[in-house]
Parts: C-alpha cells; sequence; structure tokens
C-alpha cells in the first residue's frame, strides 16, 4: 500500500514538474502576447502594437520590424523602414519566453 502511494506521488510530482517546465519555456498560450513582451523579446526595439494579427515594433518610431507571431509564442520579424545608418539584421526570429513576461530586471531600475 505504502509503495502505490509513493508511485503516485512520485508520478504526480513529475507531471506537475514538466508542466512547470513547459510553461517556462512557452507561457504565452496560456498568458498571450502583449506588446510588452514581444518588444522585450526582440529586446532591439522600443515597442510593438497589433494591427489585424501582425505585430509592428519599432525603434525610434522609424524603423522597426513587422512580426507574425505564432500560437505558441514563437515569432518571425522582417525590417521595415528607412535608416541607412541602422545595424538591425533584415529578418531575426525568436520565441517569446518566461523572461520575457516576467521582465524582472526592470523592476530594479
Amino acid at each position: 500500500m505504502l509503495m502505490k502511494v509513493a508511485i503516485v506521488l512520485l508520478a504526480a510530482f513529475v507531471v506537475v514538474a514538466g508542466l512547470g517546465l513547459l510553461f517556462s519555456a512557452r507561457p504565452t498560450p496560456i498568458l498571450g502576447a502583449d506588446g510588452d513582451s514581444l518588444a522585450h523579446s526582440i529586446s532591439e526595439v522600443d515597442s510593438c502594437t497589433e494591427i489585424d494579427g501582425t505585430w509592428n515594433c519599432l525603434r525610434n518610431g522609424n524603423i522597426g520590424y513587422r512580426v507574425k507571431v505564432g500560437w505558441d509564442g514563437c515569432w518571425d520579424a522582417t525590417l521595415f523602414g528607412k535608416n541607412p545608418a541602422t545595424r538591425l539584421p533584415r529578418t531575426r526570429s525568436g520565441c517569446i519566453d518566461i523572461w520575457d513576461h516576467l521582465r524582472i530586471e526592470n523592476s530594479f531600475n
């Protein structure tokens, strides 16, 4: 009897720990994507706004990325705007993770 309880508790722990790891890696299906989290994930833009399912993420108000975000929080970005001095890559991709949602480092400023 004690062995069955131990096995059930161990299985429950493994499931909860696994779900916790999955959530920490890809929280967007539960938390959703927002402009602050996306801008933090891209890290080279000031802000992001959504228009008809496409995000516009701007830097200095005149150059930035058009971004498509998937259901899982992963994104693909294409550079737009005119600024010959920019060193931004033409395309980028990544995923919004738990740190982008939390933005803990901003609370220490």
